[in-house]
Formats: C-alpha cells, sequence, structure tokens
C-alpha cells in the first residue's frame, strides 16, 4: 500500500522591484506632436491594429458560428439550437505592470470583463495565463504574487469566477526577464442575440456619449512608448466599484435597446477608440471634447472605466438618467456623420503651449477615415515585415 506523504512547501521571498529598466519608446512620426500624426502612429501601433494578416491564415468561423471575429474588441458565437451567444475577450496590460504589477493584473481584468459587457454580456467565468520571470528571484515573485492579488482583488469586485488557468514561468534571457504579464480571457453570455451591441458608428445624426471620467496617468500607456514619459507620471488609477457601476449601465442600457454602438476606451485611449469606430462604422462623427488635464492625457490617455456609445437623439434623455441613477459621468461628445473624424478641444487643458512631454499636443484633430483605416490595416503587416 502507498504512503500519501504531502509535497513540501516552499516558501518564497518575494521582495518589491527596485524599478524596471523603462522600455525603449518607438519614436513619434515626422509630424511630431500634431494630434493626427500621432493618432495615425497609434492606430498603426501593432498593439492597436488590425489583426487581419493573421486571423485571416485560418478558419475563425468556428462551425459557422462566429457573429463576430476577433479582429475587434470580442469574438462572438452564436450557441446553436437557441438565442443565446456567447461572447469572448482577452487582454493583459505588461507595460503597465512593470510599474505596478498588482495593478496591471487588476485592469487586465477589468478591460476584459468591459469588452464583454459593452457586448451587451454578462461575464461568465474567467482564465489566465500567467507570465513571469525566474520565481527563485524575490523580485520576480514579487511580481507573481501581486499579479495575483490584483486579479482576485478584480474579480471579486466584478463577481466573476476564476475558472482555470495556467502559468508559465522561468521566462528569461541574457537581456532580463519579460515583463510580469497576466494574460487574461472573460467568456460572457447574451441571452438574446438580437440584443448584440457592435462598436461602429452606424447612422449619421446618431449622438456619440462618453460614459466614464477620464483622469491622469500615462505610464505604461502606448503614448509612452511613442513619446516617453514625464519622471512624475504614474498609471492611471482603477475604481473597482465604480467599474461595476459602469457594467452595470451597460447591462441595463443593453437590455432596453437603448445603445445603437458601444466601444469600450483602452489602447491608445480615447482618439484610438473613437477612431476605430469610424473605421469599422465607414462613417466620421464631429466631436467636441471639454478638457481638464492636458491634451495628451484627454486623447491618448489610458484610464480606464470608459467607453464611447451612441444613441439615437430619442433616447439621449434615457441614458442620462440611467447613468446618474448609478453616478456614471455621461457627455454629449458630438454626432456621427461625414467622412472625417474631427475632434476639437476646449477647457482649461486645451488652452497654451504645453512644454511638458506628454501634454504638448494641438488643439484639433481632423483626419480622412481612409487614412485613419489605411493606418490601422497596415501596422501589424509593416511591423512584420510583410507591408
Amino acid at each position: 500500500e502507498l504512503e500519501h506523504v504531502a509535497a513540501p512547501p516552499q516558501r518564497r521571498r518575494a521582495a518589491p522591484a527596485p524599478g524596471e529598466t523603462p522600455l525603449p519608446h518607438d519614436g513619434l512620426p515626422e509630424r511630431g506632436m500634431d494630434p493626427g500624426a500621432v493618432l495615425e502612429a497609434l492606430l498603426g501601433h501593432p498593439n492597436v491594429g488590425s489583426r487581419a494578416w493573421v486571423t485571416t491564415q485560418y478558419d475563425q468561423t468556428v462551425g459557422a458560428d462566429t457573429v463576430a471575429g476577433c479582429d475587434r474588441a470580442a469574438g462572438v458565437l452564436r450557441v446553436k439550437g437557441t438565442r443565446r451567444a456567447l461572447v469572448i475577450a482577452t487582454d493583459s496590460q505588461p507595460f503597465v505592470a512593470l510599474h505596478d504589477p498588482s495593478l496591471g493584473a487588476a485592469l487586465a481584468v477589468a478591460e476584459c470583463a468591459r469588452n464583454v459587457a459593452v457586448a451587451g454580456a454578462r461575464p461568465l467565468g474567467l482564465t489566465n495565463c500567467l507570465n513571469f520571470g525566474d520565481p527563485g528571484i524575490p523580485e520576480a515573485y514579487w511580481q507573481l504574487s501581486e499579479s495575483v492579488r490584483g486579479m482576485a482583488e478584480a474579480c471579486r469586485a466584478l463577481g466573476i469566477p476564476i475558472t482555470g488557468g495556467n502559468v508559465s514561468l522561468f521566462n528569461e534571457s541574457p537581456l532580463g526577464r519579460i515583463a510580469p504579464t497576466a494574460q487574461i480571457g472573460v467568456v460572457g453570455l447574451i441571452d438574446d442575440i438580437d440584443l448584440l451591441v457592435g462598436p461602429a458608428f452606424a447612422d449619421e445624426g446618431d449622438l456619440v456619449v462618453l460614459l466614464g471620467e477620464t483622469t491622469p496617468g500615462m505610464a505604461g500607456s502606448l503614448y509612452e512608448r511613442l513619446a516617453g514619459m514625464a519622471p512624475d507620471d504614474g498609471p492611471p488609477a482603477l475604481d473597482l466599484r465604480r467599474e461595476a457601476a459602469l457594467h452595470q449601465v451597460l447591462n441595463s442600457a443593453t437590455a432596453d435597446a437603448m445603445l445603437v454602438s458601444a466601444h469600450d476606451v483602452s489602447g491608445g485611449g480615447l482618439a484610438v477608440c473613437l477612431a476605430e469606430s469610424a473605421i469599422w462604422g465607414d462613417i466620421g462623427a464631429d466631436l467636441q471634447l471639454a478638457v481638464a488635464q492636458a491634451p495628451a492625457v484627454a486623447l491618448f490617455g489610458e484610464s480606464p472605466t470608459r467607453v464611447v456609445v451612441t444613441v439615437k437623439q430619442a433616447r439621449w434623455p434615457e441614458l442620462s438618467r440611467l447613468a446618474a441613477s448609478q453616478r456614471i459621468a455621461c457627455r454629449r461628445l458630438g454626432t456621427v456623420g461625414g467622412d472625417r473624424l474631427q475632434i476639437r478641444l476646449s477647457g482649461v487643458g486645451a488652452t497654451g503651449a504645453a512644454e511638458e512631454r506628454g501634454a504638448g499636443v494641438a488643439d484639433a484633430l481632423d483626419v480622412p477615415v481612409t487614412e485613419l483605416s489605411r493606418a490601422w490595416q497596415h501596422g501589424l503587416p509593416r511591423a512584420l515585415g510583410e507591408g
């Protein structure tokens, strides 16, 4: 008879990293801080641009059940024999995690759940792939333990069970260990596929509305990769109670068929979010953005808990009341229409010439949708030497 012997526990030492070596930034386009040029550079970044070069090389129809492919915020699969559909999203925040691994993991959970919520689904469960360095190194073990803590806190706050996952450790090279990368996947359910909300702008005259507040913090953003970061800047904060409230607004608005489109603000910030909705809908928008911070923060900051939605004019009062009931900021930005994305800035942050790096963008953006689409479509192939 075999004797059952418990494996001896390993107690590793965790020590905060003294500060990771900053990643080299990719450099701004020749037109410098012109916001249109910055937007096109962000859309062409391999972490933002179209994944079609990859996804068209394999069958993504999944038994003819694919409703929306994976080239946008989330994939959608119908459940045969029912009116239900599954919504699947994946996200990670390794560059934020270099500054704060707990926050990076929590932001990835929040963004993933938000991508499910904007489609009109409620999350069912979460899986993960935790990618870290040698846990025998105290700093690497601290990154792992902090990431697990952040992931757990976000899951508890948003009511999402962790159904499984895997861990990849000892990811080292002579150049050092990888960034602490908690790759998150969330699956959600829509009870009636007719209520599915897509991210594309649709009809001329629809109101464009921003749900949520823009807050400071550019560290870990794609804009930081282009322009570098001010020494005293940090990543954006995450309020998980406010995040849960935003999801409630989205769920209620979707159930009432209030939204024409919805797209979450994430990589590249608000300007990239608006540009993607314009690209996917092949229609522009005329917008005005009230700016309390530097223009770069307003346009390209990646603070969480924000979603751009469009509604018919007649539904605006309902949406405004719904958002107010959950204490979620709700601001009209303008209307859908035309063939250009135009964003004018107004307010304290838009006046004067900013001297600090990360704040020196001009106060207007006006780019044809066709140019934005070209940048978005060709970024990844160009980075891979294919275009």
